[in-house]
């Protein structure tokens, strides 16, 4: 039996100790933090929301880990006035954790690329080097695909990194060709002997720092018209100096539709894509993948993996045609990850729930046998979905689900291979606290996660999402997985529910609070991370640098998972449109779904600390949407 523990902070992870070897996960951290000393980067003094991070641990030193996300500290600064790429990182292991801003933002003296927003980030670690990936463009969609390179310092305190030049331009974006969800990843290159060398110029002089070869492989969707709907190409940029250079783009689609969601992994020199197609007229939903026997040079054809029901949800803000419902937007975006000696594969599809009768969850809606003529709901539960490839192979197995549940919807996966063993985490709502709490079940519960305010029955129904996350380990051809442990983890207190005193949650991760769009819609991001360290030194080869599947060793690695939620924020109004007052009902305490106090509707967000406790249970004592990151360590035990 297995055990590892997970730490964790935020943007956020969690979880709990479990018997088959899942986890042991400790409290959650929050990775909002002071700039780093001597930083001349822009404060986040209202602690602004945070979304979509990507992490990544330092090979050399496991206590250093750096997280980039989505980052709206300067959205109500003069100059800047938009979001940017935030950096977070800790130097022991997670407990404590500094922030600032990616180079290139307008108010950046040395290195302002002059665009308005940046986003999407991708974080990759090397032996010596930090990679940051992102996009960066104006409103009108004009920009570019940008990396930032940063060299690790092995320091006691301080920021562990030391920023190597600004950004480097990997692609250009134009009016008509617009670059959206790029995935980057980087592998070690162990048949060759030669390195790079990344220099800067540091606070004393000229400094440098030595790589062993490796590849960043990185591919996004282009949107190849004006209009979103005009179709994507996927493309796929290769570098094999550490992002110094970049060579001409491969093409992996021939689709016209609209392709999306790319990521990334390989198996030694076996480089393979995934992602998502879009239906419409001509082509169904399908998970897609394309793959390269020679790290990434030649691809061969776009293939299915499998057509799914995916797990789709649009974004409601309360105005017409839905003026009482609000709700976040996802995707059933695949990941990918590499074990060495097979490819796993994870998204979100609502044909596996057993309550649905599997495939029956693909019809969305049946007769309702009390209401003759009249439809109702089916019980179309997102479930996390996984399939796997052998090496040098091209065909998949049948998709499973990883696990089933009752109740509830799991989606927006992330997953990472370390040492032979893959981690697969994802947000899921098992728990809703509108269910779980109080009893409450509605039938749209079945399709969607939505707030909305019933008028009638003057009821506020608000529903909450967690983490969770297991494990995989592949034993020929099958593959064992253990039950998932819940990764988010809550402050608790003494409560009083009328019928006696209770320990419950202080705190709820309400994915539907309106932070975005000026306080009109919800948006909790399109990703969240799972990552480790890539890499292991060969002792028996005088320390040489591999990859960590390459040579498994005993014990199990640290994984940090990272996601953005909505525990500490401040300010969830509730109101049709920008209408700032919404006469006969108030956000209610999580405990009081009934409430019906009068309320201002506001959303400004205020600047409290994210160590506040909550005294008492009423509204969440919130600052802002962040991010929680988690860590999983601990040696194996049999």
């Amino acid at each position: 039996m297995g055990r590892y523990t997970l730490l964790v902070g935020l943007l956020c992870t969690a979880g709990i100790a479990n018997a088959l070897d899942a986890g042991v996960p400790g409290r959650n951290v929050n990775i909002a933090g002071p700039l780093p000393l001597g930083s001349n980067s822009i404060k986040d003094p209202g602690l602004r929301q945070q979304n979509e991070p990507s992490c990544a641990v330092n090979p050399g030193n496991t206590s250093q880990i750096c997280c980039g996300y989505n980052d709206y500290r300067g959205i109500d600064i003069p100059g800047l006035g938009d979001a940017w790429q935030g950096l977070s990182c800790s130097r022991n292991g997670g407990l404590s954790w500094s922030s600032e801003l990616v180079p290139g933002h307008r108010l950046d003296l040395d290195y302002s690329l002059d665009l308005g927003f940046a986003a999407d980030p991708n974080l990759v670690a090397a032996p010596g080097g930090l990679f940051f990936n992102y996009i960066a463009a104006d409103r009108h969609l004009i920009g570019g695909l940008y990396l930032q390179r940063y060299a690790w310092r092995n320091k006691e305190d301080g920021w562990p990194l030391a920023r190597v030049g600004g950004p480097i331009l990997v692609a250009k974006g134009t009016s008509g060709r617009f670059i959206d969800k790029p995935h980057m990843f980087g592998f070690l290159n162990e048949s060759s002997d030669e390195s790079v060398t990344m220099s800067w110029d540091g606070s004393s002089g000229p400094e440098s720092r030595t790589l062993p070869a490796g590849n960043l492989g990185l591919a996004a969707a282009v949107f190849v018209g004006n209009d979103n709907n005009d179709g994507t190409k996927i493309l796929y940029y290769s570098s094999d100096d550490w992002g110094e250079t970049w060579k001409n783009p491969t093409k992996l689609t021939e689709s016209k539709g609209i392709n999306s969601g790319i990521n990334l992994a390989a198996n030694g020199d076996q480089v393979c894509a995934v992602w998502r197609r879009f239906d419409d007229t001509n082509e169904t939903n399908s998970i897609m993948y394309a793959c390269s026997n020679d790290r990434g040079k030649r691809f061969g054809k776009a293939k299915v993996i499998a057509d799914i029901c995916p797990f789709d949800l649009v974004t409601l803000n309360g105005e017409e045609p839905t003026p009482d419902i609000v709700a976040f937007r996802s995707n059933a975006f695949p990941v990918i990850a590499a074990d060495g000696d097979s490819f796993f594969v994870f998204w979100s599809d609502r044909g596996y729930a057993s309550a649905s009768g599997g495939q029956d969850g693909c019809i969305l809606t049946e007769p309702d046998p009390e209401m003759p003529g009249q439809e109702r709901f089916n019980e179309s539960y997102g479930r996390i979905v996984y399939s796997t490839m052998g090496n040098g192979g091209n065909s998949w197995s049948k998709p499973e689900a990883v696990e089933d549940a009752s109740f509830g919807h799991q989606f927006m996966p992330a997953t990472f291979a370390a040492n032979g063993e893959v981690v697969v985490a994802w947000m899921d709502n098992r728990d809703d606290i509108t269910r779980v709490k109080f009893g409450i079940e509605l039938d749209i519960d079945k399709q969607m996660i939505v707030d909305f305010w019933d008028p009638g029955l003057r009821l506020l129904y608000r529903h909450s999402v967690d983490m969770r996350s297991t494990k995989l380990e592949k034993n020929g051809a099958q593959s064992t997985i253990a039950p998932s442990i819940k990764l988010s983890k809550y402050r608790k207190g003494l409560v009083n529910l009328g019928s006696g005193i209770q320990v419950l949650d202080l705190e709820f991760n309400l994915v539907n609070a309106r932070l975005f769009q000026q306080g009109k819609a919800p948006f909790i991001g399109d990703y969240t991370s799972v990552t480790a360290s890539a890499y292991v030194q060969d002792e028996s080869a005088q320390g040489r640098w591999v990859n960590s599947n390459s040579l498994q060793q005993p014990g199990s690695p640290t994984f940090h998972i990272s996601w953005g939620e909505n525990r500490d924020i401040r300010g969830n109004a509730w109101g049709p449109g920008n209408q700032a007052t919404f006469a006969g009902f108030s956000q209610a305490s999580p405990y009081s779904p009934t409430s019906d106090a009068s309320s201002d509707g506001s959303s400004q967000q205020s600047s409290s600390s994210t160590e506040q406790l909550t005294p008492s249970v009423g509204d969440p004592q919130d600052t802002n949407q962040l991010s929680c990151e988690a860590r999983a360590d601990g040696d194996k035990q049999d």
